[in-house]
């Protein structure tokens, strides 16, 4: 790594000799921008899975879902506020740090984490790329960090905290929120552990069975399944009717009525659930599509659960 830095430093000395009075160059600062957000990104990721080194369950970072929890609560929000804080935190002490000792200055808090922020939400919630939402931080820290005159801005807030508060808040906040969205994987811990592409489902009119998702327990502690329903459906054409078991694993002619039934931990219903879906609405250039199934459980007390799938349902008539 300490080739690399010296061959980006020695690249950008062109441009830092164009602009000695003004804001670093913008080889230089994209680089170590865009390493230092990998590098935090990596950090936040493994101190929000380190509670499950334990056994307990932990909030995924890095699922393939918009946001760690679906957004099914207020305290599935909280949760998910609470990851984003943490990979906030863990992304801009990082950067901070690659700038400052390669850079030079002290970058704000402020205006490093609302940069790296934004940048976030844009990866979130439009179609841009993690690696997208690096590059447009990388590229916009040049402006919002720092001057024209290539100095650092001050914190925005008139009040800083002394060091030892910084400190303080520095450790505080991030152990909080991994805090939070653990004790919410505690209790919520079950998911779909399958892989690949969505299922699509042939047309019909007829009632149609199909294997049911694995359904994961990633936490520590057995969880009594109470019933699986209906979650998030799209369209006319396709419905989750019933639930059913199966004795015999997926054989789908052998099939019995739905019973509460317990799943230990670290275990999933491989092969064990039938869906019956419903084709009823299954007309010409109508489709269908099942993202989710909420499952009723005993942990704790009874709770529901919106469990995403991996391999949503779909139809196209």
């Amino acid at each position: 790594m300490s080739d690399v830095v010296a061959e980006v430093l020695d690249d950008d000395q062109d441009g830092e000799a164009q602009e000695a009075t003004g804001r670093p160059g913008f080889v230089r600062v994209f680089f170590f921008v865009f390493v230092g957000a990998w590098l935090g990104a990596f950090f936040g990721t493994i101190a929000l899975a380190a509670p499950s080194f334990l056994g307990v369950a932990s909030a995924d970072a890095v699922g393939e879902h918009t946001v760690p929890f679906a957004l099914d609560s207020s305290g599935a929000a909280l949760a998910d506020v609470a990851v984003a804080l943490a990979m906030l935190w863990a992304v801009t002490l990082t950067v901070r740090y690659w700038l400052s000792t390669f850079v030079g200055g002290t970058p704000s808090w402020t205006w490093t984490g609302l940069t790296l922020l934004i940048a976030g939400l844009a990866a979130v919630f439009t179609m841009l790329t993690a690696g997208g939402a690096a590059a447009l931080a990388a590229v916009a820290v040049r402006w919002t960090v720092y001057r024209a005159d290539g100095t650092t801005r001050p914190e925005p807030f008139a009040f800083g905290l002394s060091r030892q508060r910084a400190l303080a808040a520095g450790i505080l906040v991030p152990v909080l929120a991994i805090g939070f969205a653990t004790a919410y994987a505690v209790y919520h811990p079950l998911s779909d552990n399958s892989d690949g592409a969505p299922r699509v489902l042939r047309p019909g009119k007829s009632a149609l069975y199909v294997v049911g998702p694995p359904i994961y327990n990633g936490g520590g502690r057995a969880v009594e399944v109470l019933g699986i329903e209906p979650g998030v459906e799209h369209g006319y054409a396709l419905h989750l009717e019933d639930v059913g078991l199966l004795p015999d694993v997926g054989d789908v002619n052998h099939r019995t009525p739905f019973a509460p039934f317990v799943l230990q931990p670290k275990d999933a219903t491989y092969s064990s659930i039938v869906l019956r879906l419903s084709r009823y609405g299954c007309r010409p250039g109508a489709t269908g599509r099942i993202d989710s199934l909420r499952v009723r459980y005993r942990l704790g007390g009874v709770r529901t659960a919106l469990v995403r799938l991996k391999q949503p349902l779909t139809i196209s008539c």
